[in-house]
């Protein structure tokens, strides 16, 4: 129950920040870390450990950002 308004919350901010365009990149990443935070308040360690694997594996299948 507290994951989905995490996930509610996680998606309204995230279209108010993909709205402004001026620092957009800052602000998702300040979002990023405050739903993390949240995320992690509720989830069991055995969770906490299997979400950062799937989010490692994601990162290290996304091709790099341009400079």
């Amino acid at each position: 129950m507290a994951q989905r308004r995490i996930c509610a919350y996680s998606g309204k901010k995230g279209q108010a920040v993909s709205s402004d365009t001026t620092q957009k990149k800052a602000k998702m990443k300040k979002l990023h870390s405050v739903i993390m935070v949240k995320l992690n308040e509720v989830l069991t360690p055995e969770q906490q450990t299997e979400l950062k694997s799937k989010m490692e594996a994601a990162k290290a299948a996304k091709p790099p950002e341009k400079p």
